[in-house]
């Protein structure tokens, strides 16, 4: 009997160290210098201090999982982890300004959402809107100078000013109207319409990093002028317009390549010019954020006969706008499309846009007017942008109709015939 008791005492003792040994393998005494191998648990109380994915500052999942899933869809890339930190802080504040959005106008008539260009720097975003109207005064340093010269000479202060021919200058050319359109019958408007179910709009470009939309909205009106009159479709190539009609000092106004331009020297270019394709004169500026140089001559295209009358005209009424979209076309339009709004028009997604608060700032950015309509009550215009497809609805967006949103009464209309 004794010595049964002194095995099972034993016995006891072996199964106690044993346990005791596997503890101490199990927890290990943890050091500031020293981490969990492969083989051993970390303790469960502890934050993980990695994960499988790089996760700027410990951000929200649901936000770092947007921003994923945001890449994604764009095919987004970075250079270095600096880069990456930097696009993605520019994202949270994009989701954060949605969110405040959301809750201080839960009656909005339009929603925001991240696009292509949602990571871009405000440096970056300022290439979008770059429309530059022409002075309407001479500069006395630059009166006599050779009005037709093509150096690339002038400072970068001159950028996007026009000089004088003849001592005078002003918005519109000498092919153009520069008086406001006098009252006419108005057409029985029906209660929409829309340019793109007639099958005149071309595809939806995008200008991506260089400040052409003047370039873009010229190709657009005069793509869908061409396809409304003769049934033909072309891709017009905006860079040429970029290239070739750079710091050309026509009719005392002049476009300054990715810095911006004017619609009316665009117009009046395609009359000077042989209009050239994109397949022969690919657009490269997006990337290089530059003009190049202007790769004369070009094929003869004809694809226009004679010559368009250029018009830039002020109307007197948004009703006298829709009567003009109706009978002529789709029209050149300037607006207000920068960050003057508290909800910025560049993150545009569905519904109409419109704001109560008035936008007194110079138009700079030009887009091509489609249609109108109303929606739930509200009266809308649809524009055709040059921000790609990623932005508002497929390229295109509604902004509200009937009190001069986005200020786009203010540099009139532009459009062509012949």
């Amino acid at each position: 009997m004794y010595r049964k008791n002194i095995n099972f005492k034993l016995l006891v003792f072996l199964v106690l160290i044993t346990f005791s040994i596997q503890i101490v393998i199990s927890h290990p005494t943890k050091t500031p210098s020293s981490s969990p191998t492969p083989s051993q648990t970390p303790n469960i109380t502890e934050t993980p201090t990695s994960s499988p994915t790089p996760n700027p500052e410990n951000e929200c999942e649901s936000v770092f999982f947007t921003f994923n899933e945001w890449m994604f869809k764009f095919n987004k890339t970075y250079k270095d982890p600096i880069e990456f930190k930097n696009r993605f802080k520019i994202i949270k504040q994009k989701l954060e300004i949605f969110k405040e959005f959301n809750l201080n106008n839960p009656n909005a008539s339009f929603t925001l959402q991240l696009n292509e260009m949602s990571d871009w720097t405000e440096d970056e975003l300022s290439n979008l809107s770059t429309l530059t109207p022409p002075v309407d005064h001479c500069d006395t340093d630059s009166s006599d100078s050779d009005s037709d010269s093509d150096s690339d000479s002038d400072s970068d202060s001159d950028k996007g000013k026009g000089k004088c021919k003849k001592n005078r200058i002003s918005y519109y050319s000498p092919s153009s109207s520069n008086e406001t359109m006098p009252n006419t019958n108005l057409l029985r408007a029906p209660a929409s319409f829309d340019w793109r179910s007639q099958g005149i709009l071309t595809p939806v470009r995008n200008q991506q990093y260089c400040g052409s939309c003047y370039a873009f909205a010229g190709t657009a009106l005069l793509e869908s002028y061409i396809k409304r009159k003769t049934g033909g479709a072309y891709d017009i190539s905006e860079q040429s317009v970029i290239d070739c009609s750079y710091r050309k000092y026509m009719y005392g106004q002049h476009n300054s390549g990715c810095q911006g331009g004017w619609p009316t020297a665009v117009l009046d270019y395609f009359n000077d010019m042989d209009i050239v394709m994109e397949s022969e004169y690919p657009y490269t500026s997006g990337i290089s954020e530059t003009h190049g140089y202007c790769l004369k001559p070009f094929p003869t295209s004809n694809i226009v006969r004679g010559k368009l009358r250029v018009t830039n005209v002020r109307v007197r009424s948004e009703d006298q706008l829709a009567d003009v979209l109706l009978s002529k076309g789709p029209i050149i339009i300037a607006m207000v499309a920068d960050n003057e709004y508290k909800a910025n028009f560049q993150d545009l997604g569905t519904g109409i846009f419109d704001m109560e608060h008035t936008i007194t700032a110079q138009p700079n950015h030009a887009v091509l007017l489609v249609g109108y309509g109303i929606e739930n009550g509200k009266p809308y215009w649809i524009i055709k942008n040059s921000w790609g497809t990623s932005w508002a609805m497929g390229g295109y967006g509604k902004i509200a109709r009937g009190k001069n949103m986005c200020n786009i009464m203010q540099f009139g209309i532009w459009y062509v015939e012949q």
